[in-house]
């Protein structure tokens, strides 16, 4: 009847947990690596898809701000028109004088009210530029830790270390079948002898 000592049944169990932990962890690396890189990925989309749509903007709003200038001009240009009419059916200079002073004073203001509204369009235009640019090189950042994300390589480096566990509980366990070898060893070697010793007689 064969008997399991304590040692030899704790390293049976350390093996097998080993074992099973060696696969698991290979499984978790691979399965880690492969939601990290697909994150990545999905970002990278996102990002990607996010500058897409500052650029829209800004070029919308380019175009707004275009528009906005030219009736502004063409709505300055009438008024000054009208000036001139006003002041020309009055018998006034529009040459000299103070009805020139007038003129040149409303398009001074008429200038520099066009300039105001083309400055604000080209800092919101440029800030939705920048933040496109901004999103699409975060994009290719996303992209470039996503391709050096690798489950297979994951997975190696969690068999390895599952297997050098592995082979420490082996180990561990190796004089505990030694031990077992040499008595089953001695058992052998004592029923030879019988054996013999009955032919004998």
């Amino acid at each position: 009847m064969s008997t399991t000592t304590p040692g030899a049944a704790s390293g049976w169990g350390g093996i097998a947990a080993s074992g099973v932990g060696a696969a698991a962890s290979t499984y978790a690396a691979y399965s880690n690596a492969k939601g990290e890189k697909q994150n990545l990925e999905w970002v990278a989309k996102m990002q990607e898809r996010d500058a897409r749509m500052a650029e829209l903007r800004a070029a919308d709003r380019q175009a707004v701000g275009n528009e906005q200038l030219f009736k502004l001009r063409l709505q300055q240009k009438q008024h000054f028109g009208a000036q001139r009419a006003r002041i020309a059916a009055k018998g006034g200079s529009l040459t000299e004088g103070s009805h020139l002073f007038i003129l040149q004073d409303s398009k001074w203001v008429a200038n520099l009210e066009a300039e105001n509204l083309k400055s604000n369009t080209d800092k919101e235009v440029f800030a939705l530029k920048n933040t496109a640019l901004n999103k699409a090189f975060a994009s290719d950042m996303s992209r470039i830790n996503a391709r050096q994300i690798s489950p297979g390589a994951s997975a190696a480096e969690g068999l390895i270390s599952g297997a050098a566990k592995f082979s420490s509980a082996w180990n561990r366990y190796k004089p505990y079948t030694a031990e077992r070898g040499g008595r089953a060893a001695g058992f052998l070697g004592r029923d030879s002898q019988d054996s013999a010793g009955a032919e004998y007689q």
